[in-house]
């Protein structure tokens, strides 16, 4: 006998102790008419009674109750009855329900959800129904009863019916646990710092959505605002005006997260005897074109050496290396920087290698395109040189030709095509003093 008392305490201590009804949120109770429901348009708790409401007089809905094949509840008398509604947003809606605070004899309410043309006479659609028990030591006081309801149609109106069984007079508790058409600023947003995000709204039929910023200040309307350029992050939310959801709120967070296309790892660089040899290695690579490897003396005025093309998408780690057989002498300063494919580019890192020495011979050449008729051509040819540039297509076929006289030792060259060229890979051949020297050059 003291283990069954015992074994009883803890069942009832873990019902009603541990579990916790979720508290009403703050829309209005359930109206007392379908004309007059609450609008289901968060995921808060909706709360009504059944303990003061009159009985309404629409004498389909009680037909239909009673004669639909679907309906667990038959023939019923409503006595008692309060309201909400919702706008489904999937074909299947989980309702979780809450019975409490019973003071009748019955400790029961009796639930019917509908669609109708109209929201208080005329022909009546039930799609589900059932009953839930409420007592002080019920599971449905502090756990909740769930409700499944399948076969619904998107963007349509559904009216839930809450009536006391027999009279009941108990508090109730709804929560939508998903299905419903909320009211919603949109997912949090992640961006780069000086970028500017496009908020959307969405959820309330026919509702005016104002947008606001965390002081409160009105910054738009609309279903979408775009913000200004964002340099930390911030949030902003969105209210509703008329329409099937009014006077409800939600918070979206820009949030300033703007991961490299490039995971890098290192970038070093060593003499090794007349040049210097540098280094650099990626974890791994998104949508990544090419890195450009930028030259400095002591007076740290940048200039272009070199184009290393990119990996483009990779997962594993790529090393890269390129060899400057031409120093300056005294301190070089290097830095790269990383470009995508839509163009924008990232600096990576900047790096000072001591040398003393110089290198007379040819430097090598690169070059890239910046769309199908132009070419970059980056260039350490000797000054006043003569050299013949030749691009030919992957067949050997010439495409383009032109002569180049050098007089910057270390220059960027920009070369009209004058045609339009396809996709595909090129071989830009550079001539001068019977020395011939090939680079590959690929048009996206």
């Amino acid at each position: 006998m003291k283990f069954k008392l015992f074994f009883f305490l803890l069942l009832y201590f873990a019902n009603n102790i541990c579990a916790q009804r979720p508290p009403c949120g703050p829309s209005p109770t359930a109206g007392e008419t379908a004309c007059t429901a609450t609008p289901i348009c968060d995921f808060n708790g909706y709360c009504g009674t059944t303990k003061n409401y009159a009985p309404d007089a629409w004498t389909q809905l009680s037909n239909a109750i009673c004669t639909a094949s679907n309906s667990w509840l038959g023939c019923i008398t409503i006595e008692n009855d309060s309201y909400l509604k919702f706008i489904a947003s999937t074909s299947s809606i989980s309702l979780g329900v809450y019975v409490y605070g019973c003071t009748s004899s019955s400790k029961s309410i009796q639930i019917a959800v509908f669609t109708a043309a109209s929201c208080s006479s005329g022909p009546v659609n039930i799609v589900y129904t059932t009953n839930v028990v409420g007592i002080s030591q019920s599971s449905y006081s502090n756990t909740p009863f769930n409700i499944s309801i399948n076969g619904l149609t998107v963007g349509q109106t559904y009216y839930v019916m809450i009536d006391g069984e027999s009279g009941a007079k108990c508090d109730y508790l709804f929560v939508a646990n998903n299905g419903v058409a909320v009211v919603s600023a949109g997912p949090d947003v992640q961006l780069c710092p000086g970028a500017s995000a496009t908020l959307n709204a969405s959820g309330s039929n026919g509702s005016v959505y104002t947008w606001y910023n965390m002081s409160g200040n009105v910054v738009g309307t609309g279903t979408s605002y775009t913000t200004p350029p964002i340099s930390s992050s911030t949030s902003y939310y969105v209210e509703t005006t008329n329409g099937f959801c009014p006077n409800i709120r939600d918070t979206v967070n820009v949030l300033i997260n703007c991961p490299l296309p490039v995971s890098f790892l290192d970038f070093t660089g060593n003499c090794s005897n007349t040049d210097v040899v540098l280094s650099w290695h990626t974890g791994s690579e998104t949508n990544n074109s090419y890195f450009t490897i930028y030259r400095a003396g002591s007076g740290l005025e940048f200039t272009p050496l070199m184009i290393v093309p990119g990996g483009g998408n990779k997962s594993v780690v790529q090393h890269y290396q390129f060899t400057d057989t031409k120093p300056m002498s005294g301190i070089n300063y290097y830095k790269l920087s990383q470009t995508d494919f839509d163009g924008h580019t990232t600096e990576l890192k900047t790096i000072s290698v001591s040398n003393n020495c110089k290198n007379l011979m040819a430097e090598p050449f690169s070059a890239y395109f910046v769309n199908h008729d132009q070419l970059i051509l980056i260039h350490h040819f000797n000054l006043h040189e003569d050299v013949l540039l030749e691009l030919a297509d992957v067949t050997g076929k010439l495409v383009f030709e032109q002569k180049l006289i050098i007089d910057d030792e270390y220059s960027k060259a920009t070369l009209l095509l004058n045609k339009i060229l396809s996709s595909g890979v090129y071989f830009l051949r550079a001539s001068s003093n019977g020395v011939t020297h090939t680079a590959k050059v690929i048009a996206y």
